[in-house]
C-alpha cells in the first residue's frame, strides 16, 4: 500500500485482513502504522468488513463564541472595507491640478488651492449642482490636519456658498487618484526635459503641461495669489484653537460657526463635538 493513499482509504482496505493475523504483521506487510491498524481492527468489530470511518466532526463552535465573533466584525472600530473590493465612480471628463510658485504646502496654500478647485468645479457642473464637497486626503499636519485648516472647514459654507466634510485616510501617506495625476505629469515632465523641452522654473512647467495634456485642466497659482489670501486669514487663524486628540481623528463634519464633528472612522457610531474657535 503506498504511503501516499489516504488514512481513510488505508482503514477502508485493512478492514478485509483476516482476523488471525496480529496488528504488528499487518503493519509490517502494509507498511501502515500500528494505529491505523487498530482503527481498522475497532472499526470492523463495530461495522463489519469493507467499511469506512464515520467523518470527523470536529471540535465546533459554541453559539456564544460565533455571536462575538460577528460583533467583532460588525463594530464600528473595525473597517469592514475589503482590500480587494473597488467602489470607484470615474466621469471620463478632465480633472484639475496646481502648480505653484510657493513652496511651502500649508493651511494658507490649501485654501488657496480650495477656492480655484471649487471655481472649476462650479463651471463644469453648474453652481446649484455643486452642493457638497467631501475632502479626503491624508493626515499631514503641515498642511491638513491641524487647527488653521480645521478653521477654514468650519467657514467654508461662508467662503464658497458650499457645505465640506474633512476625511483623511488611515495612514499619513494614504493615495488616491489624485496623486496618481501628479505622478504622471511628473513622469512626463521628466521626460520632456531630457529631450527637447527646457523647464526651469514653474510658469514654464505649466506651459509645457497645459500644451501636452489635453485632459487635465491645469491652473497657476502665483505668489502674490499666496499673499493676498495669506493676509485675508491672518485675522481668522488667530482665533484657531487646537483640537484634542486630533491624530486619532480621521473625519471632521462642521455643525455650527463654532463646533465641529470629530470621529474615529467616516462611519463610526460615536462622535466628539469640538469647540474650534477662541472665544
Amino acid at each position: 500500500m503506498s504511503r501516499a493513499s489516504t488514512q481513510k482509504k488505508q482503514i477502508f482496505i485493512l478492514t478485509t485482513i483476516p482476523v488471525e493475523w496480529s496488528t504488528r504483521k499487518i503493519a509490517k506487510e502494509f507498511d501502515v502504522s500500528r494505529r491505523a491498524v487498530s482503527s481498522a481492527k475497532k472499526l470492523r468489530n463495530e461495522k463489519g468488513y469493507c467499511t469506512e470511518p464515520d467523518k470527523k466532526k470536529g471540535r465546533p463552535l459554541r453559539s456564544d463564541v460565533i455571536n462575538k465573533v460577528a460583533e467583532f466584525y460588525l463594530s464600528d472600530d473595525v473597517s469592514r472595507v475589503m482590500p480587494g473590493d473597488k467602489s470607484v465612480k470615474t466621469d471620463r471628463k478632465r480633472t484639475q491640478e496646481r502648480f505653484s510658485e510657493y513652496e511651502n504646502h500649508d493651511a494658507t496654500a490649501v485654501h488657496l488651492y480650495n477656492s480655484k478647485m471649487i471655481r472649476f468645479l462650479k463651471k463644469k457642473f453648474g453652481v446649484k449642482n455643486v452642493k457638497k464637497l467631501f475632502y479626503f486626503s491624508d493626515g499631514a499636519g503641515s498642511q491638513y490636519k491641524n487647527r488653521f485648516n480645521f478653521l477654514n472647514l468650519l467657514y467654508h459654507e461662508k467662503d464658497f456658498k458650499i457645505k465640506a466634510e474633512w476625511h483623511f485616510f488611515a495612514t499619513a501617506h494614504g493615495k488616491g487618484a489624485c496623486d496618481g495625476i501628479g505622478g504622471c505629469v511628473k513622469k512626463n515632465a521628466y521626460r520632456a526635459s531630457l529631450q527637447d523641452k527646457t523647464i526651469v522654473s514653474t510658469e514654464k512647467l505649466f506651459e509645457w503641461a497645459s500644451n501636452y495634456f489635453k485632459k487635465i485642466n491645469f491652473d497657476f497659482c502665483n505668489l502674490s495669489q499666496y499673499k493676498k489670501h495669506a493676509k485675508v486669514l491672518e485675522k481668522r487663524f488667530k482665533e484657531a484653537k487646537t483640537i484634542s486628540g486630533t491624530r486619532q481623528f480621521h473625519c471632521y463634519k462642521p455643525l455650527d460657526s463654532n463646533s465641529v464633528e470629530c470621529k474615529i472612522f467616516s462611519n463610526y457610531s460615536e462622535s466628539t463635538v469640538v469647540k474650534i474657535v477662541k472665544k
